[in-house]
């Protein structure tokens, strides 16, 4: 490389060496911005005023924490305490609403240098601070517009369509929560649309926010020497509350889903100590942990209420289910009565079918042969239970015989899985039809009354035999 090449890359070197402080200081200018409110008095260098607002505007700028563009923070105690306040539209991104933010930082120092009660206006972003409360606090009495030259097409349309839109743009940013209480849309005017924003600092109630909007809606046709109303585009902005309008979209969509409400207070910075400066950011506790317990509290309680309501809807269908199993085992005396026949001494001879054609069918797969169609028709499944049921309280063996407790389980549970049962000890499998034949199965009395007294029938008790003596 020649000696004029070496020269010309050192000279490149050296002006950029030079200028990078001077570039990296360079901030936008404001669009807007009020030094002295009320004339209050200036800060001194090192006074511990200063000291404090080194420490706000240093822990504003350095802030990774807040992601919804609304810092409120203090310092010191008075009458050398600092409040400050940086708000971004609410349309913004992050990392935009970030840099605005760092540059105004830097920016009102420079143009507000010394003064205590200041306030700097971005389109992005706006800044202020005061030695005297701010925060919750309605600040009306500055106030900066800008407009554009061109008017409306039809006047008294646009207005219409405007107003309509900032009545509806009001609601909603009001009755935001702490976090953001910001609203965009846009509404029909005829040929032309007009595009809104309207916001106010989170810091304040539904009702202040509401009633700053409003008034700040009211002076569109009482102030600036009629330079706002009728315009294609204006910004009305106070330190508590702002609205603009063109008709183009200027924003970035609308945010229609807000945080969780929070009440968040502002945070507290200690005090610097005399002589140096605050160089780190605080963490803000409540910014974080807040929300978290918040969203913690609310799942737990949507999970217990889920939780109480399935447990009482599964009460209720527990209840009706025993109900209707309980409903279905009464019969009247009369049904019984009839169903045997007058309570004959022999088995089977009842008004349901006797007991060999009820075995045979069982096993035979064919039960429902021997159900009543009355009673068939959805009760089919039921019906060749009890059949099964009957057959097992007949059986040869009195241990295989269910007691009556058994045969109640039976009945109500339709989960409960029933033993085989043995052929009966008075079925003739060489008849195949004993009622046709009109042959009845020799089974000797004595027998029948063995088999008889293991089936405990009983009404209020007081036994079958007392209420039918032989």
């Amino acid at each position: 490389m020649d000696s004029s090449k070496l020269v010309l890359l050192f000279s490149l070197l050296y002006i950029l060496l030079v200028l990078q402080p001077s570039l990296t200081a360079a901030q936008p200018n404001f669009n807007r911005y009020n030094c002295n409110y009320n004339n209050v008095s200036n800060y001194t260098t090192d006074s511990n005023f200063h000291r404090n607002l080194n420490s706000v505007l240093s822990s504003i700028a350095s802030d990774t924490q807040i992601d919804y563009g609304f810092y409120n923070l203090s310092a010191g105690e008075l009458p050398d305490r600092v409040n400050a306040i940086a708000l971004c539209r609410g349309d913004v991104a992050v990392d935009v609403c970030r840099s605005c933010v760092n540059n105004s930082t830097r920016k009102i120092l420079e143009v507000c240098p010394n003064k205590m009660d200041v306030l700097g206006v971005y389109e992005r972003c706006m800044i202020r601070y005061s030695n005297r409360s701010i925060f919750g606090v309605v600040d009306e009495q500055r106030y900066f517009y800008m407009a554009n030259g061109k008017n409306v097409l039809d006047v008294t349309l646009f207005n219409q369509a405007l107003q309509t839109l900032f009545a509806r743009l009001r609601a909603r940013a009001a009755s935001g929560n702490s976090l953001k209480k910001f609203a965009s849309g846009n509404q029909s005017a005829g040929v032309e649309t007009v595009y809104a924003t309207v916001q106010c600092t989170p810091d304040l109630s539904e009702e202040q926010c509401s009633g700053c909007l409003l008034d700040l809606f009211r002076l569109i046709s009482n102030c600036c020497n009629g330079n706002v109303e009728g315009k294609i585009g204006a910004r009305l902005t106070t330190p508590s509350c702002n609205l603009r309008w063109e008709n183009v979209n200027f924003f970035d969509g609308t945010l229609e889903i807000l945080p969780p409400p929070q009440i968040l207070s502002p945070t507290t910075l200690p005090a610097p100590s005399q002589g140096k400066k605050s160089n780190s950011a605080v963490r803000i506790i409540a910014i974080t942990v807040v929300p978290v317990v918040g969203v913690m509290i609310l799942v737990i309680c949507i999970c217990l209420f889920i939780r109480t309501r399935k447990q009482r809807e599964k009460e209720r269908v527990e209840t009706a289910d025993i109900i209707q199993s309980e409903e279905s085992l009464q019969f009247t005396f009369n049904t019984i009565r009839d169903a045997t026949k007058d309570f004959s001494d022999r088995l089977g001879q009842g008004g349901f079918g006797v007991v060999y054609k009820a075995w045979r069918n069982w096993r035979e797969g064919t039960a429902q042969a021997i159900i009543d169609p009355v009673l068939s028709n959805g009760l089919a499944i039921e019906m060749t239970r009890c059949i099964h049921i009957g057959l097992l309280c007949v059986q040869e063996n009195v241990a295989d015989r269910p007691t009556m407790a058994s045969v109640v389980l039976m009945l109500s549970s339709s989960s409960l899985t029933l033993q085989i049962p043995s052929q009966p000890a008075f079925f003739m499998s060489n008849q195949s039809d004993i009622s046709s034949s009109g042959q009845n199965s020799r089974v000797s009395d004595q027998s029948l009354l063995s088999e008889s007294e293991h089936i405990p029938l009983s009404r209020n008790n007081v036994s079958i035999s007392e209420l039918y003596p032989r």
